[in-house]
């Protein structure tokens, strides 16, 4: 006997227009925050060749775009890539789609946190003179983004909004200055060019990963389909204008930070590990701590745009109790998903404050990115090979064989990159140890899924039933 899905309300429809469906995944994305924090784990294999490695995740991205948005023509839902696996392949296959998708969303906010607080006492200490354990900020940092959820989407999209464009205004004037300066060896086409990897292949590889990383939550806009305005319209359209502008972005960021250290000096480049620091301070002298905080105003749009996206696919699992059904429950008032939030947020509290004084918060950054790049890689392969499966088998009438073949297959190609710049040469600890906690995540995930099948088979018959009151349209 079916097990029906509890009536726990949903979330509020028609709450963000196209301009909220953009503002989202573009602050989950982070310009500021994805190019302070990745460039030097992407520059220490890749060197100076970051332009071109983050060029390729850009036309990568775009590829993976297109996938998301035929799912989203025809599931708008807060489910994402679990509903679309779910959909595509069946439950079962639908659940460790969405608990992989877990292991790239999940360590987000644990390692913002960490990342924002350890840069925000340094900011604190350096500038103002007050020495506050980072530990204790990551709380405070926890409880604002926390509280601006709860207000419900629309004012997380505005608080996101206005960040975003704050960032990108102070990040492409500072960029601007270093090639009007001529950088350090002069202005060229040298970081466009993969002969300038430090690794070879596995350097390119290496940077594809970090450049990816850079863009995760573009997909978020696939879990707003339930709460934006004419969502097969506006959630494909909110993806494609997102990654291409802040893809320009990345790219023209990376080429000027390259360009500032110069080919000459790539090794420094690589070896540099706040390399953005070290720009400001050549570039901007003493108005350097303008690019810090303006990281740190990223990090707080980020995670504050990452806990929106993620706690509507925890929730959307426990409506349908593949996670406890107190999950999937919203606030009558505003509609957010506050159990799912509370219960996400103080995980990662626990996780970031625990790895973070065990490890040191940038290390936990670093290896928690490299996980999160990884999930999101191996959910964005599955996805591609799943949109040629569901249109030819729901929608076959619309099979195109240029967007529902050609390229998710070049998306699946070309993410296998990544998969082995993580893998060789080996990175240093504790990023070696991401494929094994990544191995470890998902057995645990498919012991889960047999308990739930022979304890409670009815969960897995009704999974995406959510979506047959709405059918798709033809």
């Amino acid at each position: 006997m079916v097990e029906p899905a509890p009536d726990t309300g949903r979330l509020k429809k028609n709450a963000i227009s196209l301009a909220g469906a953009i503002a989202l995944p573009a602050a989950f994305m982070g310009p500021a925050t994805s190019v302070y924090f990745s460039t030097f784990p992407a520059a220490s294999e890749a060197g100076v060749a970051v332009g071109f490695t983050t060029l390729l995740a850009t036309i990568v991205c775009l590829m993976v775009a297109s996938t998301v948005a035929e799912f989203s023509r025809k599931l708008p839902t807060s489910g994402f890539a679990y509903t679309f696996g779910t959909r595509t392949f069946g439950p079962k296959a639908g659940f460790i789609i969405g608990w992989v998708l877990l292991a790239g969303y999940l360590p987000l906010v644990s390692t913002l946190l960490d990342g924002m607080s350890f840069l925000l006492e340094g900011f604190l200490k350096d500038n103002l003179g007050f020495d506050i354990p980072w530990y204790i900020l990551a709380v405070v940092i926890a409880a604002l983004v926390f509280f601006v959820f709860s207000t419900g989407i629309r004012s997380s999209a505005q608080v996101a909004l206005f960040f975003l464009g704050l960032e990108l205004v102070i990040m492409t004037v500072f960029c601007l200055t270093i090639l009007v300066k001529g950088g350090a060896d002069g202005v060229s086409l040298a970081p466009f060019n993969p002969v300038h990897s430090l690794q070879g292949l596995g350097g390119i590889g290496f940077g594809v990963l970090w450049g990816i990383l850079m863009f995760v939550g573009f997909e978020s806009a696939g879990t707003l389909g339930e709460e934006t305005v004419n969502p097969k319209r506006n959630v494909p359209l909110a993806l494609y204008i997102a990654i291409v502008v802040v893809g320009l972005f990345y790219t023209f960021a990376l080429f000027s930070a390259a360009i500032g250290f110069g080919v000459s000096h790539a090794v420094d480049f690589s070896n540099d590990q706040a390399p953005w620091s070290t720009l400001a301070h050549r570039y901007w002298g003493g108005l350097s701590w303008v690019i810090l905080l303006t990281a740190l105003n990223s990090i707080f749009a980020v995670s504050l745009s990452g806990f929106n996206a993620i706690t509507r696919v925890v929730y959307t699992m426990g409506r349908e109790r593949l996670l406890p059904a107190s999950l999937g429950k919203v606030n009558s008032r505003t509609r957010a998903p506050l159990p799912a939030g509370v219960a996400y947020m103080a995980g990662s509290l626990i996780v970031g404050l625990v790895l973070g004084i065990a490890w040191g918060p940038i290390n936990w950054y670093n290896a928690g990115g490299s996980l999160i790049g990884l999930g999101l890689v191996v959910t964005y392969i599955v996805m591609s090979i799943g949109v040629m499966v569901y249109y030819r088998r729901h929608h076959r009438a619309e099979f195109s064989v240029f967007r529902h073949g050609v390229v998710p297959v070049a998306a699946s190609l070309i993410l296998l990159l990544p998969i082995y710049g993580l893998l060789y040469p080996v990175p240093p600890f504790p990023i070696n140890l991401v494929p094994y906690i990544f191995i470890v995540w998902v057995a645990v995930g498919v012991g889960y899924l047999l308990y739930t099948s022979s304890r409670r088979p009815g969960v897995l018959t009704s999974m995406g039933r959510v979506f047959e009151a709405e059918p798709e349209e033809a």
